[in-house]
Order: structure tokens, then sequence, then C-alpha cells
């Protein structure tokens, strides 16, 4: 038990283990509550006598005090006393006038009294105290969020925090379910002369009670004061100057660091030095006696070598970037340069882990400042035990850890942490890694039944596909190395067995897959590797030499799973993808866009389903072997490989080159399907060809051709086509179509087809936005399809003018790719061409209605999926519901007149009863029919096939063995 500030007692308690220690405490000899010596004491464990949390505060009620009471804590596990207790409580109450009032000036702690709130926001809490060094309080406004507070010194903006931290006797009193506390240290810069802080309610901009208030700066050091510094200077002069061997002083370098860091922290107002304060730190040292030796050398190359970095600091970071260097600071510094450059969206904390070093290392707390924190261990602990120290002071939901020889690019942190975030089944992502040339160094990596591992891709080209989407591997390299910190603790880290280095990463990737997990490699992460520049390359001596130690202990370890391996070097290319059982060929025109077009998104939708049935998905872009940016990395990122030129310029060249192992290849749209059926046939006779009609080309363009009364020779030459076109459902496994109107068309018309009605995923959402929230109409379609060029012009000819004379207030948005440049024409007071927007649910969000007044096509439509699945009703032909199966209450919508359309419009804009009636309808329908589980099924069905069909492709197997 260290001090008493006001009526809160301070302390700590540890056994030398990672138990933080549950304490009892009695007043008077009543048990009052217990507690949990669990918060951070940075000093405890650098000092040794901990190595994980060993805090304890607690709040004593006034009113459980008795003017002089007796404070006893006990350690609840072993019934024993903690040292310093017990101890005497003797303060006088406060006066009454005190007591419901916010205190000025500098406030003595005090049991949380509610002032009265604000006018505004209503705020519960106070400052309570100032100690010279920081302000403390509590703040809540009784809700079920933490509050931020903003921070003014001197009227200048200097920080925004949050009262999270625990305090439980505000809980206790019931202001609050949640932590409420807060401790905000003032800069000492500021502490030279009053200052005035205010602390505001970041929502309200109001002053929290006790706010403002003018601080006074501390009690200027008295000469005969400075005698315990004096002391404590000739103490560890004799401690240093007695030892004979450098690394008997590894603690004293960690602890005198330590101190140089805490000053530098206070000096240059919490960490956060600009160049302005770096002077006036240099001068105060050179003020006051200098660095000298080795450490006056280091910090002078600091000066004249380096500027200093200052990290983005984040209250609550996503990823906690673990870095553990032993010199090197070169490296060191350069690493965390190029995380400062790269462009990066989630937030993060870079944890330095300084492993004993003696060169410049030594002073890098100086240099790397705001969201970069340096820990110093007192003793070599080696690449494992660094981690797991760096770890364990981690507070990020995923932990990253990375090399001091690498150098990120933009994106590489975001693309790792999406990776954990879209499957929780993948436990660990790692970056794919580069040589500095820019070849490739390592796609992930190989274990052989001999516990060796390979490289994967190594010294090969970086874009060559196969090296080029997310896949399961056998581990990553620790040098970016991401896993979720549950996950980690849950493992207990990296195994010290394998100490200090070495196999330690793919120990981890082992334990991780034996727990359930995924381990993939992740392209859209790619780092730059300095390979060797940390430990050397060679396996004989220094540090790598455990590379060959530890490789027998991992075979030991792992025999039973390594015997399901191939001998080192055999069949490469299997060995890299030993977690695929299943392979599926995925043929398109072109690389999908699913944010441009419905036909696009249904493609994306089915490869995922495949994926989710266990197929590894190779995507081939017929007619246009290129790689696009954007599209072709994003399904590359989810596992899809995709093959463009120059590795293929063609289907029959990449069939020619590959391995051609597939159970199933599936062709999508018509024209697919004629230019490239044989040579499935021809190449993989084995599969299982599964169709999909995207739509019935034909049919569309009849419709369209009886709308514009075509002559009969165009009608006849129509009918021919699609002939040949519903001719190709009986040369294939199975056929599936969008629409139930499509299916029982082909069924009528080819009855030995396997004909199966699939569409495609679409989540509905879960809280749609409210009828007051919304206004407008919109058309939403992709003008490169001719169908929804002639729904736009009949809507603004026929049917727009019908409502726009209603002068509702609402306005016709015109949204999609690929628009006509005479659709500006359209523009007017309420009508508005859009365009492409990038975020169309966040779009359908806003509006009120959406129409699809199509007069031809074929298919299902994608534009009204998505309008319902927003809880948008959408007012449609005939045509655009063909194959839905709405429910009967929301017919209502289906209209094929002008007038009877305008009349839906105008209804459902102002009946607000109606509108959320079949808003809910539609979103449930969507939710029932369209969910994941759903598709996945019809498409496992379309695969299966019959009996018979199953007889036939093991034939064919045969045959071609």
């Amino acid at each position: 038990m260290e001090r008493l500030e006001g009526y809160t007692l301070v302390g700590w308690v540890s056994d030398g283990t990672s138990r933080s220690p549950k304490l009892d405490v009695f007043i008077d000899n009543d048990f009052y509550r217990t507690i949990a010596a669990d918060l951070p004491r940075q000093d405890v464990i650098d000092a040794g006598f901990a190595v994980t949390n060993s805090g304890f505060s607690i709040t004593i009620p006034r009113g459980r005090l008795k003017g002089r009471s007796v404070l006893k804590v006990y350690d609840n596990e072993l019934g024993r006393e903690i040292p310093g207790s017990p101890c005497a409580i003797e303060l006088p109450p406060l006066p009454d006038a005190e007591a419901d009032t916010p205190p000025s000036g500098a406030p003595s702690a005090r049991e949380p009294v509610a002032p009265a709130a604000p006018a505004g926001r209503a705020l519960h809490g106070h400052i309570e105290s100032f100690d010279g060094r920081a302000l403390s309080g509590w703040i809540t406004d009784g809700a079920d969020a933490y509050t931020a507070l903003k921070i003014f010194l001197n009227g200048e903006f200097y920080a925004e925090i949050e009262a999270d931290m625990p305090r439980q006797d505000v809980v206790d009193a019931g202001f609050t379910l949640l932590n409420s506390g807060f401790v905000f240290d003032i800069p000492s810069l500021y502490l030279n002369e009053p200052c005035t802080v205010r602390i505001v309610d970041s929502m309200s901009d109001q002053d929290i009670p006790g706010s403002p208030m003018t601080i006074e700066p501390p009690a200027v050091l008295k000469p005969e004061d400075t005698k315990d510094i004096g002391m404590l200077s000739d103490i560890v002069s004799t401690l240093t100057e007695r030892e004979t061997e450098a690394v008997a002083l590894q603690a004293n370098v960690a602890l005198i660091t330590k101190w140089l860091q805490h000053t530098v922290d206070r000096a240059a107002a919490l960490g956060s030095l600009d160049a302005m304060r770096l002077d006036r730190l240099s001068q105060a040292i050179a003020e006051n006696g200098g660095l000298s030796g080795s450490l006056g050398h280091f910090y002078g190359l600091l000066q004249a070598r380096y500027a200093q970095i200052t990290l983005t600091r984040h209250a609550r970071p996503k990823v906690s970037i673990v870095i553990p260097v032993h010199d090197k600071f070169d490296l060191t510094y350069n690493c965390i340069n190029s995380i400062n450059d790269a462009l990066t969206e989630v937030s993060y904390e870079v944890i330095v882990v300084d492993d004993s070093s003696s060169d410049e290392t030594l002073l890098s707390a100086l240099m790397f400042q705001g969201g970069c924190y340096t820990i110093r261990t007192p003793k070599n602990l080696g690449f494992i035990g660094a981690c797991n120290l760096g770890a364990s002071r981690a507070v990020g939901e995923h932990i990253l850890f990375l090399n001091n020889d690498t150098l990120v690019n933009d994106g590489w942190l975001d693309a790792l942490s999406q990776t954990l975030d879209a499957d929780p089944g993948i436990g660990i992502a790692g970056s794919r890694l580069l040589f500095g040339d820019g070849t490739l160094q390592e796609a992930g990596g190989i274990v052989w039944r001999d516990g060796s591992a390979w490289n994967w891709g190594r010294g090969e080209d970086k874009s060559h596909p196969s090296y080029s989407f997310m896949r399961d591997v056998d581990y990553v390299s620790g040098a970016a190395l991401m896993i979720r910190r549950s996950l980690f603790e849950e493992l207990n880290g990296f195994d010290a067995f394998y100490s200090p280095a070495y196999y330690e990463d793919t120990d981890l990737c082992f334990r991780v897959r034996a727990a359930g997990y995924r381990v993939v490699m992740q392209p859209r992460s790619t780092i730059i590797h300095l390979e060797g520049q940390s430990n050397g390359t060679s396996t004989t001596t220094g540090l790598k030499r455990y590379q060959a130690v530890n490789l027998k202990k991992f075979r030991n370890r792992w025999t039973t799973v390594l015997a399901r391996h191939r001998l080192n070097g055999q069949e490469p290319a299997r060995e890299a993808e030993r977690q695929v059982q299943r392979r599926a060929l995925f043929i398109d025109d072109s690389t999908p866009t699913p944010d441009k077009d419905a036909g696009s998104n249904a493609a994306l939708q089915h490869m995922q389903s495949l994926q989710r049935l266990g197929y590894k998905v190779v995507f081939l872009p017929a007619d246009n072997m290129a790689n696009i940016p954007h599209y072709t990395e994003a399904l590359q990122a989810i596992g899809i490989e995709c093959w463009y030129a120059p590795f293929a310029w063609s289907v029959e060249e990449y069939f020619r080159r590959s391995d051609r192992d597939f159970e199933v290849v599936y062709i999508h749209r018509r024209a697919n399907a004629q230019r490239y059926l044989h040579l499935v046939q021809k190449y993989v006779p084995g599969a299982k060809v599964v169709f999909n009609y995207a739509d019935i080309h034909a049919l569309r363009e009849i419709r369209e051709a009886e709308l514009s009364k075509a002559p009969a020779t165009r009608m006849r030459q129509l009918e021919r086509e699609l002939e040949s076109e519903l001719d190709i459902a009986n040369d294939v496994f199975s056929v599936i179509v969008h629409s139930t109107f499509e299916a029982d068309f082909i069924r009528s018309k080819r009855p030995d087809a396997d004909v199966h009605y699939v569409p495609w995923t679409v989540r509905a959402t879960d809280r749609p936005a409210s009828f007051a929230d919304r206004s407008g109409v919109a058309f939403v379609g992709g003008y490169g399809h001719p169908p929804n060029v002639d729904a736009v012009e009949w809507m603004m000819a026929d049917i727009w003018p019908l409502v726009s004379r209603r002068k509702l207030g609402h306005s016709f948005r015109i949204v999609g790719s690929n628009m006509p440049a005479e659709f500006a024409e359209f523009r007017g007071p309420d009508v508005e061409p859009v365009g492409h927007v990038g975020d169309l649910d966040g779009f359908l969000d806003q509006m009120a209605i959406t129409v699809a007044p199509l007069r031809y096509g074929a298919g299902l439509k994608g534009k009204v999926l998505s309008s319902l699945a927003r809880g948008v009703p959408c007012v449609m032909s005939r045509v655009a519901a063909e194959g839905l199966d709405l429910p009967s209450e929301i017919h209502h919508l289906i209209c094929d007149e002008p007038v009877a359309f305008s009349t839906e419009i105008t209804s459902l804009l102002t009946d607000r009863e109606k509108w959320l009636r079949t808003s809910e309808i539609g979103a449930n329908f969507i939710r029932e029919r369209f969910s994941q589980e759903v598709i996945d099924e019809m498409i496992m069905d379309a695969i299966k096939g019959t009996a018979a069909q199953e007889q036939s492709v093991v034939t064919k197997i045969r045959l071609k063995d």
C-alpha cells in the first residue's frame, strides 16, 4: 500500500507470476469489497517485481469512514495482508457547503457527488483533484457509452480523451454501469506558470462541473530536496563501477534509459516532441552537464542523422504493431518511417521492444513519439521473449508482429485487418514479402515432411497469378504476421520452447490450424523484407544457428501432422495447395464489376458460394484477359485465383498450360458457352460443366423486337437463335437460371435438361432508415444494357410527368454506369441524372422509393432485389417482376401502364403506413429467399445432379485416365 490520495488508496501487489491477485478490502474489520490488482504499473515491471499488471486503486466512500478508520487489505487467495496493511485513515468530513458544489482551484478527492446538471446534456460528475501533475475526476451522462472530453490549456485545444477508467465507487453510487473516471497529465511546459484548464464535453461543448479551473505551478525544488537526487546518482555510479562485464550492466542501462524516457515525456508534453521542443531538450541537457561517453555519442548521432517521427496517437487502436529489435537502429528507423508514411485507414499503435540494444536504439524513445511506445528489456530475451513482452502490452484487437528489416506500403495494414474481420475462421493473416529489388521472396510457406520449409514463389514475378491471391498456407513468416490478440493469448503466445528464435512462427501457425482456424497469405498486404539484415543469413553462426536446432524440435512435435506432407521438393505446386480439396473453374466475359451491373454481382456471389462449399475457384475473363485495377485485386483478396495476360492470352492457352484439375467448370453467359464449351469438353472431360444463362439472350431480343414491331424475317432469325441457345442446356451437366419463369420456360422446351433456379445472395438490412429520413425516387441500372435505357426514356416520357404535376416535393434521380450523353437533357427542377454511385446501399438508404419500368428483358432484376433488400419499395413492371414470385401482399408494386405507375408512386410517397408495411414485407422476402444458406444449397444441388449424371461423369473420368 503506497499512498492515500484523498479518499483513494493506491498501491501494487505481485507474487512474480502472471497472476493479477484479487484483494479483499476491510474497513474497521468490516468487509467492504473485492478488487483486482490489474492496473498498469510499468515501474513495477521494470524493477523486476512483476511480469504483468499489478496496480490497484480504490476510492473509499465517505459514508464508510468514522473519523479515524483502519483499512486492511488481504490477498484473496492466500489470506495474508499485503505489505503496508493495516493503515489508518483520518480525514475530516467535508464541510456541508462544499459537499454539493463543484470544487475550484486544486480540488480534493471526495465521494462522487452529482452536482446540478449544466444546461443541455445532463452530466454527472466533476473534477476531483490535481496532484501537482495530473487532473482526475469522473463524468457520465448515465448512457451506455463513455464520455469524450476535450482539454483546453490556456484557451487552446490540446487533446481529446475519454472518461473510461474504472470508478467502482461511481457505479456503486448508481450514476452509471460503465467506467467513468479520467486522469489527464498536465504537460510540464504548462506548469511553469498558472494555467487555465477547461474540460469540455465533446458532444455538447459544455464545460463539465469544476471547469474551467486555474492550476498553480508546483513548488520549486528546494536545495535541501536535491540530496535524494545526489544520493541516487552516487548509488548508480557505485553499482556501475563495480561491474566488470558489459552484460551485467544491461539492467542499469534499462533503468537509466527508462528514467530518461520519463523525463523526456514530461518535458515534451506527453511525449509529443516537435523540433522546437527537441531543441529545448538538447539545451536543457547541455546546461545540466550534458551527455558524455557512449550515450552522448548516440544522442549526437540521433540529432545529426535522424528526424524525429511522431505517429498519430489513437485512444483505442484496432491493431497493435509489435516490432522486436536488437541494435540495427537504421533498420528500425526506416521501418517506422515507412509505417508513418504509408496510407492506412485502420487505427494502430506501434510497440518497439528494445531487446537490450547497445546502439542508438538506446534513445529510440526520443525519436519515436505519439502512437509509438518503446519498451526496453532488462536483459536480452531473444526474439520470442521480446515478441511476447510486446504482445502483453498490446491493446489492439489484432496484433501484428513485424520485423524491423521491413518497409511497408499503402494499404498494407488495412488488408490484413480486413482479412481477419471478414472471416472469423481465419486465425492468422500474413503479408506477401518482396526482396529489395521487387522480386518475390515469399507468398506463404511450404513445410515438408522432414520439417524443412520453402518460401513459395521465391525469386518469381510477384504479379504472377499463382502468387497474387489470398491462399491457405502451411505458415506465414513472422516478419509480418497478424493474429487476433484473443487467440494469441489463448495459445499463450509464441512458445518459449523455441527460444531464442526460429520456427516459433511456423509452430504458431500449426497450433492455430490445430485449433480450427485458417492460416492465409494476403497479397494485398505486400511489403519489402530485407532478408538477413536483422540476423544475417548464415545458419552456422549467430542467432541464425538456432534455425537448425529448432527444426528438430519442430519436427518431433508435429511428426503426426508432417507424415501427411510430401518429401522435400516433391510436387511443390501440390504442396502449396495442401488445404485445397476441390477446384472449380469459372469463365465469364470479363472481370466482374459488381458495383456497376447485376450480372457481375451475380457472378461474384456464385463464386463466393462455391468457395463456401469448399472449392478453390480459378477465374478466367475470357474476352478480356486483362488485370483490371481494383476489380481483379478485389477477387484475389478473397481467395480467387485470377488469370490474365501476359501469363495467359486466351482460354485455350490457359488450358494448354495448366494442370486442368477441376471437378467443376462454371460457364457464365450464352456467348461463353458457345465459344468455349468444346474446349472445356476437350481439355477437362471429367469436369461437371454448369452453365448459367444469366438471362436468355434471344428471349430478351425477341421481346425487344416485338415492342418495336420488327419485320417477320427478323423474328424468324431470333427464333432460330433461341433454339440454338436452348440447345446448350442438353450439352452440359446442369443449367442455372436466375428466375423461376426462365426455369419453367427451358424445362418446357428442353425436358431432358437438368435446370435449376438459382438467384444470387442478397443481404437484407436489419435496420432500414425511417420513412421521414428519405426523399426522392430513383432508377438504378447499367446503361450498356439497352432495356435500362428504354426504361428511363419511357419513365421520362410517360410516367414522371404524371408524378411531377402533383408537386409532392420529390425528385427523380437517374443512377448507374455508362450513362448516355443524351440523359443530360433530362435534367430539370425535379430530375437529376446522377451517374455511377460507389456506395449503392448508402444511396438507397436516402431514397423513398425506386422504379423499374422495364418494357422488355429477361432474367432476374438486380435493381429490384437491391432496393427491397434496403427496405425501399420498388414500383416495377411485369417484366421487372418476372421470376421473382413476390408475396401477394406487395403485388400492388407491379404496374404496366403509366397511370398505374404514377398512382402507385404517389401512394407510397404520401402514405407512411403503406410504405412501412411494404418495406417490411419486401425486406423479409429477400431475407427468406436470398440468404447465403439458401443460395449455397441451390448451387450444391446444381453441382450434385442426378444419379445418372454422376455415373456419366465417372465414366468420362475413367476414359480420360
